[in-house]
């Protein structure tokens, strides 16, 4: 009989196989994500005791995706090696730059020139044609980039923990037969119009988890409810403003790799995914329900951080100065325009009836506490 890490590894095997490290920095890497994974959902489980066992591995592919499935009650994330390496890649080039985020460390410090890189979902034609650049060399500049680092994961990991703990994925399988929730390539599976709004509404909502756990967490260090990373980064959750700012260009970076995209022309077929501003637009607004409306376990509340009320919109703005400076492009807001139009908020109100609608149903799924 298949043990679990058989069914695993006949499921990794079809997407390119589990990442074998071939060098001691990769290795190092992987048994560090493993840890933050599984540190993530031990956290989830001392609240949520019913939460079933989770395995965490990165898969060796270079595209962009991350993946949830099961195999009967195996429960199984994923994340590419290509979304890795994006991750560390665009992290390292912001803090790198000595004209971004120089309040930072010490920015006179970083090289004089950087190379442009044309970031999207897929690593290796957006590395293609660079030219190898090092990490940032101001030991500040150096530990923040990581901490980017370490929350963008967090925030992919956290999506796809969604997928199972919100019941996403039993419902998913239950309702149409799927065993399996990815975040790229699955537009050929399915073209019913009922079901692509479900897949669309599931994903915002495993979008608010992912801003829930990974903003509510920082806010804990804020507050010193729990432990800060080391110096010289600890100091900073001093600075509330700038650990939201911190947190915000993290997570906002991550939607907005995949790009400006606009919602589907007027009379075309719903597709299976939001569109990834829509979707940025959306975990903003969890991001000011958590601090300024008080959704957070200590109903804290915005003013008591003294943090600035425009900071996550600016924020966001200042997210297409950083893309268009490291990119060497003009900044690109169609799609951004389209998300914030009369039309884009239209979108996002059906969604939120749909969703409405679809809660009860998911309830029977999930083991945490869904968003209403």
């Amino acid at each position: 009989m298949p043990t679990n890490e058989d069914l695993i590894d006949k499921y990794m095997n079809a997407r390119g196989g589990r990442l074998v490290p071939g060098n001691d920095e990769l290795a190092r890497t992987v048994a560090y994500l493993k840890w933050r994974a599984n540190g993530n959902i031990d956290v989830v489980r001392q609240t949520f005791p019913k939460l079933p066992h989770i395995h965490f591995d990165i898969f060796d592919s270079w595209d962009a995706n991350a993946i949830a499935f099961k195999y009967g009650q195996v429960y199984f994330i994923g994340v590419s090696r290509g979304i890795v390496g994006l991750l560390g890649v665009m992290f390292d080039r912001i803090m790198g730059d000595k004209s971004l985020l120089d309040f930072l460390g010490d920015s006179s410090k970083e090289r004089e020139s950087m190379p442009n890189i044309p970031l999207g979902p897929d690593f290796v034609n957006s590395m293609k044609e660079v030219e190898i650049f090092g990490q940032p060399i101001d030991p500040m500049r150096h530990a923040v980039a990581q901490r980017m680092k370490d929350l963008a994961f967090d925030f992919v990991f956290a999506h796809e923990f969604a997928h199972i703990a919100n019941g996403h994925l039993d419902y998913w399988s239950d309702r149409y037969g799927y065993s399996e929730i990815q975040e790229l390539s699955e537009s050929s599976k399915i073209a019913n119009v009922n079901q692509n709004w479900v897949r669309q509404v599931i994903e915002l909502d495993a979008d608010r988890t992912g801003v829930f756990m990974t903003l509510s967490s920082e806010l804990g260090k804020v507050l010193g409810h729990s432990s800060r990373p080391a110096e010289p980064v600890a100091g900073l959750y001093d600075l509330p403003s700038i650990i939201l700012q911190l947190w915000c260009i993290s997570v906002a970076s991550v939607a907005r790799l995949f790009g400006d995209d606009l919602l589907e022309a007027e009379g075309s077929p719903i597709p299976l995914y939001p569109s990834w501003r829509l979707r940025s637009i959306g975990m903003q607004r969890m991001a000011h329900r958590i601090v300024r409306a008080g959704d957070f376990p200590t109903r804290l509340k915005w003013e008591d951080l003294n943090i600035p009320d425009s900071i996550l919109s600016s924020t966001y703005h200042y997210v297409e100065e950083i893309f268009s400076k490291i990119s060497g492009m003009p900044p690109v807001t169609r799609g951004l325009l389209d998300a914030t139009s009369e039309r884009g908020w239209k979108r996002t109100s059906q969604l939120d009836e749909i969703w409405t609608k679809l809660r009860p149903d998911l309830e029977r799924f999930a083991y945490v506490a869904l968003h209403e």
